[in-house]
């Protein structure tokens, strides 16, 4: 048997395709986790999901109360539950990626969270439409 030497990836990415999410909630949650380490946005996406923690958003909405992650107070922002469960599954998913990929845990940053729009599934007899969307999340080790 040929042993070949595992090669170091630089970064690893995982793939969410046609998730039920809306992509506004997407491209809110993804501005807010990028360039956090996994562990710590998995965190506060669960104090999200059991509405202790609100994630900004633009656009004119409510204010909140509480902190941010910077001490301020907040300016606007929702509780976007569903949408934070489907982002921890998939940030789960990329922690197991960096493992396979030889990129240590205590390092990984997110870089990149895309939220694309996904082809529209129509609800029964046509009436309405499913939300759907494309996220990709990619972390790589931060440099020294």
């Amino acid at each position: 048997k040929v042993i070949v030497p595992k090669v170091k990836k630089e970064f690893a990415v995982v793939n969410g395709r046609s998730m039920r999410v809306s992509l506004k909630h997407a491209k809110a949650i993804g501005k807010y986790i990028k360039r956090m380490k996994i562990d710590r946005a998995i965190e506060l996406l669960d104090k999200v999901s059991k509405k202790k923690l609100a994630v900004p958003f633009a656009g004119e909405l409510a204010h909140r109360k509480g902190k941010r992650l910077d001490g301020r107070g907040m300016d606007t922002g929702k509780y976007p539950v569903k949408a934070s469960k489907e982002f921890i599954k998939l940030l789960k998913g990329l922690k197991g990626n960096c493992n396979v990929n030889g990129i240590e845990l205590e390092r990984a940053v997110i870089r990149e969270v895309i939220a694309n729009k996904a082809p529209n599934r129509m609800h029964r007899f046509g009436r309405e439409r499913f939300k759907q969307t494309h996220i990709m999340i990619k972390a790589a080790e931060m440099k020294r």
